[in-house]
This record gives structure tokens, sequence and C-alpha cells, in this order.
């Protein structure tokens, strides 16, 4: 008979909040307590509305305080959700953290208690802080105590093993649930001569959506291109602003946040790729 497992799980965000990081902790967490598991995250209240405290799929979800969607941020929240995470840490047999950000409270419980640590490094933050100098050595500190250092790209664990030569790490590509992510019902209405094209991206500027709607004038087509940006950001007042001086602000469609389980319709409305559309000069 498998060993069931305790497992604390502090990341950085968690659903209600609408991302990638979310989905993954919430999808890896409900398939642990799946397989008999038991799984408890720490995370930040990032929605005004969600309760402090809460059991969702089985997964036990307690919440400490934001402190906003920005470096600063991110340092505070970490320092504040390292109280639970220590205080908790001794009655479980895992310490799985989720972003460098969240890392902290897992160092210093694993430290306390010796329990085996795991820190998942997600995002593009990661690798654009490590390429700073100066920015080098506290992420080393942060990350150097786990016992498996995990990424989500090869690109981010070439990083980690350049900062920590010798660690233990493995990059494994975010996965899908193909029994939810499967063609079905489009979520989106269309005329005939319709070619939508669907971009689900957080409106930050890594994500480089401003590409995407300066592209959308230098198309030339006989469809009618449709553009549906679902995500939302602190740059989402720029690029409507952006789409709108474009003159194509009626050709594109600014959906905010759509949750996890209305994205296989969303997908379901984009058109493939059959050489419809033009961009050359």
């Amino acid at each position: 008979m498998k060993r069931q497992l305790r497992i604390l799980m502090p990341t950085i965000y968690f659903p209600p909040r609408v991302g990638g990081i979310e989905s993954h902790v919430h999808s890896l967490a409900k398939e642990l307590v799946r397989k008999g598991h038991q799984v408890t995250i720490i995370t930040t209240r990032t929605e005004s509305d969600s309760p402090w405290q809460e059991t969702v799929d089985g997964i036990e979800v307690r919440r400490t305080l934001s402190f906003g969607k920005h470096f600063v941020g991110w340092i505070l929240s970490s320092l504040v959700a390292a109280i639970p995470t220590c205080t908790r840490a001794q009655a479980f047999d895992l310490i799985h953290c989720h972003t460098f950000a969240f890392a902290l409270g897992g160092r210093l419980a694993s430290s306390l208690y010796g329990k085996p640590l795991v820190i998942t490094v997600h995002s593009s933050h990661f690798l654009r802080l490590a390429s700073r100098p100066l920015m080098r050595l506290p992420l080393k500190l942060v990350l150097s105590k786990a016992d498996v250092l995990l990424s989500t790209s090869k690109e981010i664990d070439r990083v980690v093993r350049e900062l920590l030569p010798g660690a233990v790490t493995y990059p494994i590509v975010n996965g899908i649930d193909t029994q939810r992510f499967k063609a079905t019902a489009p979520m989106l209405q269309r005329n005939a001569n319709d070619f939508i094209v669907v971009c689900p991206r957080r409106l930050v500027e890594k994500n480089g959506v401003e590409f995407l709607i300066r592209a959308v004038p230098l198309v030339r087509s006989d469809r009618n291109l449709r553009v549906y940006i679902a995500g939302d950001g602190p740059l989402a007042g720029y690029l409507k602003k952006l789409a709108r001086e474009l003159g194509v602000g009626d050709r594109i469609t600014f959906l905010g946040s759509v949750a996890n389980d209305r994205m296989p319709g969303l997908y379901s409305s984009a058109d493939p790729y059959r050489g419809y559309l033009d961009c050359s000069p």
C-alpha cells in the first residue's frame, strides 16, 4: 500500500485568481488529493471576497494578506506567509513551494524541522530577475535549501543550474488536462465570413500582446478578422487605447479574465490557421 503524504504547498497565487500558476497548483493539488494525499495550500488573499480559510476540491486553503502584484508586494507577501508556513510545517511530511517568491517560508520551515523541500520555479519573472547581478545572490539563498528544484521550462531549468551548480533539478513543462481541454461547443458567436483569433494572455509587458494589436492593421484577408483577448492586467487601458488609435477597436474584443472552466469553449471558438491571413509588405 502506498504511503499517504501530508503535503504543505505555499504558493503566491491560487484560484479564484485566474492565471497559469493558479491553474497549475490547483490541478496538481487536486490530483494529489484524488490519489489519497492530504494537501494544504498557503496563499495570498488576492480577491476581496475570498474567505481566509476554506476547503476546495478536498484541498485545505489558508490565505494570508496580499501586498500587491509587484516585486515589493511579493516580498512582503512572502514574509507574512512565512509565519503560517513555519508554524504548520512540523505536521507535514513534505513542503512543496511554488514560485521563488514563496520559497522563503518553505526554506525556513525545512531548516527548522528537517522536512524535505521541493521548489517549483515558475514564470519569466524569474528569468528577468536572475539576469540582474544584484538579484543572483538572494535567489541562490532562497533556492539553495531545496532537495529538488523543478522548473516549468528548459530555459528556466538552465538558469537554475547556472545559479546552483550541482543542484538536483528537473524541467517539467506544465501538463494539460485532456479530459477538460478538448474540442467543445464554441463560446463565441460568429458571422459566416469571420476569422477568429484567440489570445489568452495576462496584459503585462512581457507577454507582448501589444505586438498582436499592432499586427492587426497589417493583415490582409478576404475574411473578417476578429481578435479576442482573454486576460487582464495593468496594460489593459493602454492596449484598448492603442487598438482605437490604430483604427482596429471594432476588430478586437477584450474579454477580461476568463475562468479556467470556460477556456475550452473559448479555444474551440478560434479558427485553425490555413493560410487565410496575409501580413506580407
